[in-house]
């Protein structure tokens, strides 16, 4: 419901989408031991810093708690790419 309409088109045709885009937001998975000593609850908004040559600090990630979850950071590819980061790389919860 919170997507927005998109075609999608290829070598075969088009297809439309009446809720085919979005913008995922910045969010921390985290199963529930990691959020108990980190000191944060599943929909904190909270956020990291980033060290290297172009690191920075990102606002405004939603915790995310699940069970099986271990922690992992998601932000998307421009996000990634600005900060010079790399799948494995780590970020520090201020």
């Amino acid at each position: 419901e919170l997507a927005t309409p998109i075609d999608i088109e290829g070598p075969l045709g088009t297809v439309h989408l009446e809720h085919g885009a979005m913008v995922a937001a910045r969010h921390v998975h985290l199963g529930p031991a990691d959020a108990k000593e980190l000191g944060v609850k599943d929909q904190d908004l909270v956020r990291f810093a980033f060290e290297g040559e172009r690191g920075g600090i990102l606002n405004n990630f939603i915790v995310r708690v699940k069970d099986d979850w271990v922690p992992e950071i998601h932000i998307d590819t421009d996000e990634a790419n600005a900060l010079g980061l790399r799948s494995g790389d780590f970020g520090k919860l201020m």
